[in-house]
């Protein structure tokens, strides 16, 4: 529970993948970010397996469109491309969405009890 506006908030936070993922107060996913990503106007990027890259805005966060986290749920791997400050290079990491399904199960049901 956020302190200052007493709203629920829930993150999942993806081992060796480099994802986090917000819902803020809203029950289904809201966001999609890099925990690496931070260099000033840069992009980042996220791909599912061999599915389309899907561009983040500057903050390293893209939308969690309905298309982007069927994909993350069905997937096995998820390939990130972030820029950490202070080098100006992207950085690609690859890792496994293992799990991720689970989570997403269990972040419903325990939403679904409160």
């Amino acid at each position: 529970m956020d302190k200052m506006i007493d709203v629920r908030q829930c993150t999942i936070l993806g081992a060796g993948t480099d994802i986090f993922i917000l819902y803020f107060g809203s029950s289904d996913p809201q966001w999609i970010c890099l925990s690496k990503h931070d260099f000033p106007g840069r992009t980042g990027a996220f791909r599912v397996d061999s599915n389309i890259p899907v561009s983040t805005n500057e903050q390293g966060c893209a939308p969690a469109t309905p298309t982007l986290v069927k994909q993350l749920m069905s997937g096995s791997q998820l390939t990130t491309r972030a820029v950490t400050f202070p080098d100006d290079f992207p950085v690609d990491r690859t890792g496994s969405l293992l799990g991720l399904r689970e989570a997403f199960g269990l972040v419903a049901h325990i939403r679904a009890q409160h």
